[in-house]
């Protein structure tokens, strides 16, 4: 029995050492994988794909710091045509004068010209056969449109009388040209010619500077060899000359401005002259008489700044004292409009550096020795309107009703440039909603208007005195006329605008 324990220990020992074999071969072959000559490629690490958060309803605030507000620029509105129009928005292109309420004169090189009424090719007006060479600086029509008076560069004055076609020399006394400015008018009728005569003696008192001082002189066109009329004298001296006349619209007065102040001198000889006021001022200018007759507009330099001053024809020795009107630099333009029930009432515009106004001054009456006033101002334009003032004003009693005048208007803001219509009965500030385009226009420069006396026809002249546009109110038409019209300076209508 004991004899076979030997041989069962050594069958268990061989079955512990294989299976310490077989595991010590699993453990090589696990070694020898791992550490084998070739270097096995790493298995890809799986990129995680981010499930998406939605929004929960609530959410927690996270502090941040507030952003500063930033401005936004507020866009230039773009003009555009006003829906309201009068005239066409676009001038046509004229190849020859078109139908005009008047005929309309002007001068060009020299060469008094005319675009008659009926329309056709402007007409170069012929000169005397003296005057041939010469030059024309200056013209007057008379009211008959039947004559015209002209200057030359030599100091000749003629009339031409348009029914016979032809020139009639004016022999005049002294010089007519002084001072770089010939004063000369033609009566409403054409019979006479008026004109100031520089270095000539008037009457037999103390003699008189030459260099400064005149005489007015009537001359009869019909029949120039009668003896000339002396109206009276213009006083001054080289520092401070004569600063000429003006003629009443009914041809029967003149307004003399001289060294000694303003004179309503009367073409009848048998009147005195009226001394009207006297001002120690320099730099006054006359501007017009009223429609009637009755009143006067002057302007003066108050230290540095223009004034505008209005007086009765029949005052007597006021003295003058202006106050500004507007700072310099600044434009003014006066236009005289009828008022109902008879009289009329003068329209004022000016500027500032910043804006235009316009305002009125009320009629002044006759014979109440009244002098300048203020005007009341009715409107210096509104963000939408900005008024433009380097225009005078004008009726247009054709197009529309006699409240409204005509304005200038520079392009602002949302609005174009051209010509417009504003109530003159208009609430101050009331502009904006008063007003009707009459012509839109790229006027840069801006230039000025010359209405005919009936305001149913316009011209806007460039800062060089050239026309650009000619506007019709009735039938509305509106022309091109800065090539037929190339070079004319001196534009006025054969009935002008008071």
């Amino acid at each position: 029995m004991r004899a076979g324990h030997p041989a069962s220990s050594r069958q268990e020992r061989s079955r512990i050492v294989a299976g310490i074999w077989w595991v010590a071969s699993l453990l090589l072959v696990s070694v020898t994988g791992l550490a084998g000559c070739q270097t096995l490629e790493p298995i890809p690490t799986p990129t995680a794909t981010r499930t998406p958060i939605l929004p929960t309803a609530t959410l927690t605030p996270t502090s941040t710091a507030t952003p500063l507000p930033t401005s936004t620029p507020t866009p230039t509105p773009t003009p555009t045509l006003p829906p309201e129009l009068v005239l066409p928005p676009y001038a046509t292109i004229a190849d020859t004068c078109p139908p005009l309420p008047a005929d309309l004169y002007f001068l060009r090189e020299g060469v008094l010209g005319v675009c008659p009424a009926e329309g056709n090719v402007p007409m170069e007006l012929p000169v005397s056969v003296q005057a041939r060479g010469r030059t024309i600086i200056d013209y007057r029509v008379s009211l008959d449109q039947r004559r015209i008076a002209y200057v030359t560069d030599a100091g000749e004055l003629y009339a031409f009388d348009r029914p016979s076609f032809t020139h009639i020399y004016l022999p005049t006394s002294g010089a007519v040209i002084g001072h770089g400015v010939a004063w000369f008018d033609i009566v409403p009728d054409g019979e006479k010619v008026i004109y100031l005569s520089w270095g000539v003696q008037a009457n037999p008192g103390p003699a008189i500077d030459s260099d400064g001082s005149g005489a007015l002189l009537a001359i009869s066109v019909g029949d120039p060899r009668q003896l000339q009329q002396l109206i009276g004298s213009c006083m001054g001296t080289p520092e401070r000359p004569c600063q000429g006349f003006l003629l009443s619209p009914d041809g029967s007065r003149l307004a003399v401005l001289d060294a000694n102040g303003l004179w309503r001198v009367d073409l009848d000889a048998r009147v005195e002259p009226r001394l009207l006021a006297h001002s120690d001022q320099e730099g006054a200018r006359l501007r017009g008489w009223s429609p009637d007759g009755q009143a006067l507009v002057l302007d003066m330099v108050v230290g540095g700044m223009p004034s505008l001053i209005v007086l009765s024809a029949e005052a007597t020795g006021l003295l003058l004292a202006p106050s500004p009107l507007c700072p310099t630099p600044c434009a003014i333009g006066t236009t005289w409009a009828n008022v109902e029930g008879g009289g009329a009432e003068l329209w004022v515009t000016w500027d500032t550096p910043g804006q235009g106004c316009y305002g009125r001054i009320p009629e002044t009456t006759a014979g109440d020795g009244a002098q300048a006033v203020q005007p009341e101002v009715v409107s210096c334009g509104t963000p939408n309107f900005a008024l433009h003032p380097r225009s005078p004003l004008a009726d247009s009693p054709y197009l529309l009703p006699p409240a409204n005048l005509a304005v200038l208007q520079a392009a602002s803001p949302g609005m174009y440039g051209g010509v417009y219509a504003v109530d003159r009965e208009a609430a101050p500030g009331d502009t904006a909603a008063a007003v009707v385009a009459l012509m839109p226009n790229d006027l840069a420069d801006q230039g000025g208007l010359i209405w005919s006396q009936s305001g149913s026809a316009f011209v806007h002249v460039n800062g060089e005195g050239e026309p650009t546009v000619l506007g019709i109110m009735d039938p509305p038409a509106l022309w091109a006329v800065d090539e037929l019209l190339r070079g004319a300076t001196r534009i006025s209508w054969s009935e002008t605008h008071p």
